[in-house]
């Protein structure tokens, strides 16, 4: 079969389409013919630059997210061939303290497809059967594999950590990547009032329209000072994909009682506190990242039923993955941008 390979860290060039073996199937795993493959500012992206803090064997195959068809599977958890599926991304052992209490997002000896085993950038791919969740005729490739590990993060960081609720004004940092308009997605439904930060106010406009935002703020402009004009009552949660650019001004703008949930740092990796600033305020702090897989299961519900919406910007072939990478250092997408293997 075809895959993209990482025989060594470095540059998008580093990406390389090979002829591999088909994986093979064990007791308890299922082969899924790839139809779209997302690609993941952090499992995808850092791991192919430096390995991301995780110990890489190489040559290896990226592919956190994605999503595909049953070929065929081995023993308990089996689904029938041809079922169209989305691929839950944390492989959980199922059997310590977290995962038997559902937070199996937390487990002890928590793993991920494309970092610790083979991942999605290939024409097959085997997973556990465990991890598959059934999509409607009517979800994408896609869209589906773009969701599993933005939206499971937004819907798990926004709605189970922070508990957004309708009285809430919510500030969501970053809303032009998948995890912010996933975050703005989650807020909206849940009847909360939104506003959306970036640095493009171009890129954010349209979902600023999908999610009846209240505003938009240029987040390299001075934030208090156009949050104050958009919400004078104040900021109650703030969803901060960002990191150190704009973590004092997220902390700044909360009101009493108010939340902060962290689900990344496109920025950087170190952030200050000044911890007056947030105990004199009773202010909460959150950092969650991807979600249980029951919550996981939720949200592609909720994207099949049209609830949720996760956005595509650009679909690349298997062969130009490289390409695909470099799409995503740009930072031009509004979105998700995805590989899709040929014929898929």
């Amino acid at each position: 079969m075809k895959a993209s390979v990482l025989f060594e860290h470095g540059g998008p060039e580093k990406l390389t389409l090979s002829e591999v073996d088909e994986p093979t199937v064990l007791e308890g795993e299922t082969l899924i013919r790839v139809g779209a493959a997302g690609v993941e500012p952090g499992l995808d992206i850092k791991t192919r630059q430096d390995g991301g803090g995780w110990p890489i064997d190489l040559p290896h195959i990226l592919g956190a997210s994605m999503a595909g068809t049953v070929m065929r599977s081995v023993g308990e958890g089996a689904l029938a061939e041809g079922t169209r599926v989305a691929v839950a991304p944390v492989i959980s052992c199922g059997v310590c303290r977290f995962c038997r209490t559902g937070r199996d997002n937390s487990c002890q000896s928590r793993r991920f497809m494309g970092i610790n085993r083979p991942g999605g950038y290939a024409e097959y791919c085997a997973v556990p059967s465990r991890n598959l969740i059934p999509i409607a005729d009517s979800t994408s490739f896609a869209v589906a594999a773009g969701a599993s590990v933005s939206y499971s993060t937004a819907w798990h960081s926004v709605v189970s950590r922070a508990r957004v609720s309708p009285a809430d004004t919510v500030f969501v940092v970053g809303s032009s990547g998948s995890v912010g308009i996933a975050a703005a997605q989650a807020a909206a439904l849940f009847g909360a009032r939104v506003i959306l930060g970036g640095r493009d106010r171009r890129k954010v406009a349209p979902l600023a329209a999908e999610v009846g935002a209240a505003g938009i703020v240029d987040t390299a402009g001075d934030i208090p000072a156009q949050l104050a004009q958009l919400a004078p009552e104040g900021v109650d949660l703030v969803v901060d994909t960002v990191g150190p650019a704009t973590w004092a001004s997220s902390v700044a703008v909360l009101n009493p009682e108010g939340r902060l949930v962290c689900v990344g740092g496109s920025s950087g990796g170190e952030v200050g506190l000044t911890l007056r600033d947030v105990y004199r305020k009773n202010v909460s702090l959150f950092f969650s990242t991807s979600s249980p897989f029951e919550q996981l299961k939720l949200v592609y519900r909720l994207i099949d039923e049209g609830k949720l919406a996760p956005k595509v910007y650009a679909e690349y072939p298997l062969a130009d993955a490289a390409a695909a990478h470099a799409a995503m250092v740009e930072q031009k997408h509004v979105g998700k941008v995805v590989i899709v293997p040929e014929g898929a």
